[in-house]
């Protein structure tokens, strides 16, 4: 993530835009650390990226959706999260 992220189309709208971005390649050059919205981070591509392993989600079916479950079986179900 990038605190000023650059696209040559948002440069009509707001044209601070460069300047905010070169300020942050200053940044990451003088510091060698990631310049990102909340502030600067060691994770970057090169160095000591976050890599976190791939989860689906869970997409609802029209089979679930029909199913009627009992007061105590929501009450569990909502508990731990089935």
């Amino acid at each position: 993530m990038e605190a000023h992220g650059f696209e040559p189309e948002d440069l009509y709208n707001d044209p601070n835009l460069a300047v905010f971005h070169g300020q942050d390649f200053l940044k990451y050059r003088i510091h060698h650390m990631n310049v990102g919205p909340f502030g600067f981070s060691p994770h970057t591509e090169m160095m000591n990226p976050i890599i976190l392993p791939y989860k689906p989600i869970k997409l609802k079916t029209k089979q679930n959706e029909k199913r009627k479950y009992s007061r105590t079986d929501k009450f569990i179900r909502s508990f731990f999260r089935i």
